[in-house]
């Protein structure tokens, strides 16, 4: 405090300059200290070094290795079906059974022909034989002899066509059982027991599609092309695809079919993979999402997704320092993959990266590992 008795005696003006002089030479009262800001609670993972698959990625759809319409090969009337629509069958398994009664009467009627004209060859061979002994003893003239062989020979190519005709009908026979020539899940089946099918029918009995194993083509561009073909060079490729709208473990497989020429259109390759599909999570016609394996980065370095954030200037991170303070690190991300950011500048591993509790930091903010009772309050 300022001491002023002394002014007392003085005139009143110069008690004014006296006391404004004292009041600039007086320190002023000292502020008080802007209190520290507390750490702010993260949850930090490390940055690693490991190796990481390289994956492209494309949209591929489901195609079936084979799809067979079966159709009736002779005409006759539906007596059976051994199958339901949308059922599974395999190759060999009864499908449908026609009415073999006219096709049994047709075979009854080619080995009835069959056994008289056996009966006519025995009796015009032995014509031709009796007749040729008459010729060498001048007993017939040779025209006889001639005509009798003739005769044997027509009989002999009557039997003969008899037995074509036998194997027809037992042919035909057969025919009437319709078995499913390879296995597959079948379709709808618009004919219905007692209906007369034919093979002129426009509409197939039912369609097959085989679903183990099955194909999922898709494309790339044709830059991945010299990196696809050191792949196959150096064995299989894996690729696994992914359902849409579904957590479900991705279906594995492998590379089975790269195109001999980049369609110039699109500068596209196109491509295939074959997977056994053993419980069937891959539907013909449906659309998926490829992965392909075309190499292995052995010293990737790799962040959790979550530490990685954008701006304006590009993506970075908050590292936490040894005095456990936050440091701005610009970025550069080369992929995201499974929940991994892999980095392509800015990080070298074994750094100590923020992914969660980052947007209350900036570059000097001292930061806490966040405790086990606050880790599912994103807000601290």
């Amino acid at each position: 405090m300022v001491n002023t008795s002394f002014l007392g005696h003085t005139s009143p003006m110069l008690k004014t300059i006296l006391l404004a002089a004292l009041l600039l030479a007086t320190p002023a009262l000292a502020a008080p200290d802007k209190p520290a800001q507390p750490p702010t609670a993260v949850i930090t993972a490390p940055v690693v070094r490991k190796a990481v698959p390289l994956l492209l990625s494309s949209i591929g759809t489901v195609q079936p290795l084979n799809v067979v319409a079966v159709r009736p090969r002779i005409e006759g009337e539906m007596v059976r079906m051994g199958f339901e629509e949308g059922q599974e069958v395999t190759a060999g398994q009864v499908l449908f059974e026609l009415d073999r009664r006219s096709v049994e009467v047709q075979l009854a009627q080619a080995e009835a022909a069959l056994a008289r004209d056996q009966a006519q060859l025995r009796r015009a061979q032995a014509d031709a034989k009796r007749y040729a002994e008459l010729l060498k003893s001048g007993s017939t003239p040779p025209q006889k002899a001639e005509e009798m062989l003739a005769t044997a020979a027509t009989a002999e190519a009557n039997l003969k066509a008899d037995q074509a005709a036998i194997a027809q009908a037992r042919l035909s026979l057969s025919y009437a059982t319709i078995r499913a020539p390879i296995s597959g899940r079948t379709g709808a089946v618009p004919a219905k027991l007692g209906n007369l099918l034919r093979p002129t029918d426009s509409a197939p009995l039912v369609t097959i599609t085989q679903v183990r194993p099955i194909t999922v083509s898709f494309s790339l561009p044709e830059k991945t092309l010299p990196m696809l073909r050191r792949a196959t060079a150096s064995g299989a490729v894996p690729v696994r695809v992914r359902l849409p709208q579904t957590t479900e473990k991705p279906v594995e497989g492998s590379l089975s079919f790269i195109d001999s020429a980049v369609d110039p259109t699109t500068g596209t390759i196109a491509l295939k993979a074959t997977f056994t599909n053993d419980d069937g999570r891959l539907w013909p016609g449906g659309f998926v999402a490829v992965e392909v394996q075309a190499a292995i980065d052995p010293e990737a370095v790799v962040v959790p997704s979550q530490a990685v954030q954008s701006s304006q200037a590009g993506s970075f991170v908050y590292l936490v320092t040894p005095e456990k303070t936050a440091e701005l690190r610009p970025v550069t991300v080369a992929r995201i993959q499974d929940g991994e950011a892999i980095i392509g500048q800015g990080l070298q591993g074994g750094e100590l990266v923020v992914i969660d509790g980052q947007f209350r930091l900036f570059s000097g903010a001292p930061v806490r590992d966040r405790t086990p009772a606050e880790q599912g309050d994103k807000r601290t």
